[in-house]
Order: structure tokens, then C-alpha cells, then sequence
């Protein structure tokens, strides 16, 4: 095992082991803690080594020891327990290093590193552990600093200075360290939720018209509702699907519908008018709202001659109804809520679907006379519409690509 893997090995947790993902970033930064501090016992007791001071250097081996067993709760995910192993054995390297090397050892560094690494290594749920240690560092850090002329050197092994830039340098390294550790957690997270925050606005789009949409994140509007005086509206509907249902494996019926749908999601999006939504094999759509769009008429007849043309390549029969005037629209309900419209219009144009005829494009004697020339219209007989009474109403004869 090279010092890459070993590394990799110390710094993560047993592969049965999930921890929360918040807690992720406090193991590692407990694991980073243990191994500059068991480099930096080992390093003192190899300089002691080579002094000559034997009996030094081992007690240095048994704090280098004594940190990495800090990795095994680590590894077994216990976080928590591993942080204050950690803590307990830093604060006896300080009080074992004050004791025999005395203030100008700078061993006291570790201290006011301490106060920082305590809010890093103990999850946010512990954060009275991560208050207690800080606390019990500062308090330390005072005292030793107060009673520094009663902590005599009772032993020297190195030029205290030298001593405290070794000391100063390996914990500017550790927090270096640490720091990359949660700069690396925040970036991640940063993502994380832009991705979430990209997926949220592409669901919400599947849902409601983008406009809607943008007034409902960025102005924090309550109700969504409008009065468009002109717009038109388009219901179509696949005939004998009842019947087609029946017969068919219910994952073909499903992929059917899907197929037929998503083919008329892209003739919408291509005109610049908007689906509001499928109701079982129904499919309706309105030009003009929410956006303003002054060719709505044609737009909404292209759309629906595209539609018969899509029809055609499914082998499926629908018939489609048209019809423009005055809606009211907005957005309906707290779940699953959509943008919908209403108004006699609407009831208007899904009676001319209901009494169309299949593979024709049914609207009104009003609606007509607003089509340019290039459209061929058909009057038929009047008929009774559904709480309309008699109305007369027209075919647009499909065009040939």
C-alpha cells in the first residue's frame, strides 16, 4: 500500500459504514487533525531520537500512538467519539509539552489552534462539545500565558525558537488542511444545489408556462391571475381510445400516449403557444396567454393541422375544436397545482371537440371569418352546442405538406 492509499484509507470511513451526509466533512477533518498531529509527535521523537534523548522519544511514539487510535471510531463512523479521543489526547501533548519544555517552547500554539479545530471536527448536532473544548482550550491558553514565568524549561532538547517555528509551521499546515476540507465541502454543496435549484425550475417549467413561473420565484406572488381579452383555445381528443385501451397492454397505451403528446409538445413549442394540460387522452392548448402572441388564430390552426398530420403517422383518429375570445387565467391548487384558463370561450371550444368529426379541425363561424384566405373554411349545417344553443360552426380543410 503506497502513502497515496494509505492516506485515502485513514481519511474515509468502512464501506458498510453510511454516514449522514453532513457529518462527512467532520470525519475527514478529524482524520486529517489525527494524521498532522501523529506526523508531528513522530517528528519530534525522531528529533529526540537523534539527540540521544531515548526515553523522549518514546513517550512522543506513545502521543503519535495514542492519536491514531482517534481513526478507529472514525472508521466505525462514530464521528463524535472520535473528536473527543482527538481532543483528549491533544491536551495531554500540551500539558506533557508545557511541563517539560515550558512557555517559550511555543508548544502553546496548539492551543489557539485548538479553539478553531474544536468547531471543525464535532458535528453541528454536538456543537455544546465543540463550545466545551474551544472553551477549555482558550481557558488553558490563558493560563498559561498568565503563569508563563512559572512554567521553568525543565528540559531542552532544541533552540526554543526553533521549537516554536516548527510548531507554528506544521499547525499553519493543518489548518491549511482543514481548510480545504470544508472550502471543498461548501463547493460541493454549492453545486449540489444549483443542481437541485436547476432540476426544481425544469419541473416547475413541466408544470406551469415560464412566465408563471418567474412571477411566482421572483416577485413572490400570492395568486396568479389574469384577464386576457383575446386568446385561443384548442381541445383535442383521440377518438376510440376507450375502446383502443382496452385491447392494448397498458405499457403500450402509456407509451402511445407519450409519443403522441410529446410530438404535439413540440409543435407548441415551435409556434410559441402554450400546453396547458392532458386530461386522459385529452389535449388542450391556449395561443395568446400567458404571453401575448397577435397571429394566435394561425399559429393555433398550423398547430392543429400538424397535429392531424402527427395523428396520421400514429395511426390514430382525433378530432379538434377551436374557438378564441376572453379567458380568465391563473394558477389552481397547492399540489400538483397548474396554470389553467376559463371562461365561456373554453366551454365553447370543447363542445365544438366533442360534436367535430374525426380528422377535421371544428370551429366556430367566428373564429373563421378571422383566418386569412390561405386557410380553405367549410361551413356546415348548424348544429346545437351544449349550453350554447344552435351555432353555426366551420371545417378547416387540411392542408397537403
Amino acid at each position: 500500500m503506497g502513502i497515496r492509499e494509505l492516506s485515502e484509507y485513514m481519511l474515509s470511513v468502512r464501506g458498510d459504514v453510511q454516514l449522514p451526509v453532513g457529518e462527512v466533512k467532520h470525519a475527514r477533518a478529524v482524520a486529517i487533525s489525527v494524521i498532522f498531529a501523529f506526523l508531528q509527535s513522530w517528528i519530534w521523537a525522531g528529533i529526540n531520537f537523534m539527540l540521544g534523548y531515548g526515553w523522549m522519544a518514546v513517550e512522543f511514539v506513545v502521543i503519535g500512538v495514542l492519536f491514531v487510535t482517534a481513526l478507529v471510531p472514525i472508521r466505525r463512523g462514530l464521528v463524535t467519539v472520535g473528536a473527543i479521543m482527538f481532543f483528549s489526547v491533544a491536551f495531554i501533548q500540551v500539558g506533557f509539552s508545557q511541563y517539560f519544555f515550558g512557555y517559550d517552547s511555543g508548544s502553546w500554539v496548539y492551543l489557539a489552534v485548538l479553539i478553531v479545530v474544536a468547531f471543525l471536527v464535532f458535528p453541528r448536532r454536538q456543537i455544546t462539545l465543540s463550545v466545551l473544548c474551544a472553551t477549555i482550550s482558550g481557558l488553558i491558553l490563558v493560563a498559561v500565558t498568565f503563569w508563563q514565568d512559572n512554567l521553568p524549561v525543565r528540559f531542552i532538547t532544541t533552540d526554543p525558537a526553533l521549537s516554536t517555528v516548527l510548531n507554528i509551521v506544521t499547525l499553519c499546515l493543518l489548518l491549511g488542511a482543514l481548510s480545504a476540507v470544508f472550502v471543498r465541502a461548501v463547493n460541493k454543496s454549492e453545486d449540489a444545489l444549483a443542481e437541485a435549484h436547476r432540476r426544481s425550475d425544469e419541473l416547475l417549467l413541466n408544470a406551469i408556462p415560464e412566465s408563471i413561473a418567474e412571477r411566482l420565484k421572483n416577485n413572490n406572488e400570492k395568486r396568479i391571475a389574469d384577464r386576457h381579452p383575446d386568446v385561443s383555445i384548442m381541445f383535442v381528443d383521440v377518438a376510440g381510445f376507450t375502446e383502443l385501451s382496452a385491447r392494448q397492454d397498458p405499457t403500450e397505451t402509456v407509451d402511445l400516449l407519450n409519443a403522441l403528446f410529446s410530438d404535439f409538445d413540440d409543435i407548441c413549442d415551435q409556434l410559441g403557444i402554450e400546453k396547458i394540460r392532458t386530461i386522459g387522452d385529452g389535449y388542450m392548448v391556449v395561443g395568446g396567454a400567458p404571453q401575448p402572441l397577435p397571429d394566435h388564430t394561425i399559429k393555433m390552426v398550423e398547430a392543429a393541422m400538424s397535429f392531424l398530420h402527427i395523428a396520421q403517422q400514429h395511426n390514430i383518429d382525433i378530432r379538434i375544436g377551436i374557438n378564441a375570445g376572453e379567458v380568465v387565467a391563473g394558477i389552481v391548487g397547492t399540489r400538483r397545482f397548474h396554470y389553467d384558463v376559463w371562461g365561456d370561450a373554453v366551454n365553447v371550444a370543447a363542445r365544438l371537440e366533442t360534436s367535430g368529426e374525426v380528422g377535421k379541425i371544428h370551429v366556430s363561424k367566428e373564429y373563421a371569418v378571422r383566418l386569412p384566405v390561405k386557410f380553405k373554411v367549410i361551413e356546415r349545417p348548424p348544429i346545437e352546442l351544449k349550453g350554447k344553443g344552435i351555432m353555426q360552426t366551420c371545417f378547416i380543410e387540411l392542408q397537403s405538406d
